[in-house]
């Protein structure tokens, strides 16, 4: 598509349809959810988001810099081609706009935005290493990112976003509004089990490097590991 920038006039519906396109195909692939926020998707892994360049924005960058150079040649034949070009802004100042102005979008979003709002509050650089580090698969980052926006369809998803006919309450507690978070961290029928499993690997990863790290004996996959009640 750079390629095409400045040389075929594309329209923004056209430019609109091929972003359109692009995430209908990750959704059929299991990479973006279907209430998934697209906002986020363009948005840049360091603060959060997936990292994908949009179409319409990689047009707009070309042409903004194909612009930028056009004023700025001194050749005559480009003084020419520049005569009625107008440019304020460079391709890389565009792309700094548009993520502020994603950035912003998102966290007054009341529910999709929620997350990083908290993280802005709470979090730290390591925040969002999990997106920088490209160990997990595209289908694995959509699930948790889906998560994350509250997009997944629990009970108080169906009731309040998609009006059905269903209580909010937990299925499992039957107190709480089953939200994500709810299921992640905050029921007590879940607490006695997968949260104590989900607590304890945790801890094995831990006691596995730390063997690793001052030469204790250790298994060879951190999940094989079999912890004796004491270590020296």
């Amino acid at each position: 598509m750079r390629y095409t920038a400045g040389i075929l006039d594309w329209t923004k519906g056209e430019l609109k349809a091929m972003d359109i396109r692009t995430r209908k195909v990750m959704t059929m692939g299991g990479m973006f959810h279907q209430k998934g926020d697209v906002d986020r998707l363009y948005l840049v892994r360091k603060d959060g988001g997936r990292g994908l360049i949009s179409v319409t924005d990689c047009v707009r960058m070309e042409e903004k810099n194909m612009a930028k150079y056009v004023i700025g040649c001194k050749e005559r034949l480009f003084g020419v081609v520049s005569e009625g070009v107008e440019e304020d802004e460079s391709g890389k100042e565009y792309k700094k706009r548009r993520m502020v102005e994603r950035k912003d979008k998102i966290k007054n979003k009341q529910i999709h935005g929620r997350v990083l709002g908290d993280m802005e509050k709470v979090g730290t650089k390591e925040t969002w290493q999990w997106l920088q580090s490209g160990y997990l698969t595209k289908s694995m980052e959509g699930f948790i990112m889906a998560a994350q926006e509250q997009a997944l369809r629990t009970r108080w998803f169906r009731s309040r976003i998609q009006k059905e006919d269903v209580s909010p309450k937990c299925r499992l507690c039957e107190v709480e509004v089953e939200t994500v978070r709810h299921l992640s961290s905050g029921c007590t029928k879940l607490s006695k089990g997968p949260y104590k499993r989900r607590h304890d690997r945790m801890g094995l990863r831990v006691y596995w490097e730390l063997c690793g790290q001052y030469g204790i004996g250790r298994s060879e996959k951190w999940y094989e590991e079999v912890p004796d009640t004491a270590e020296e």
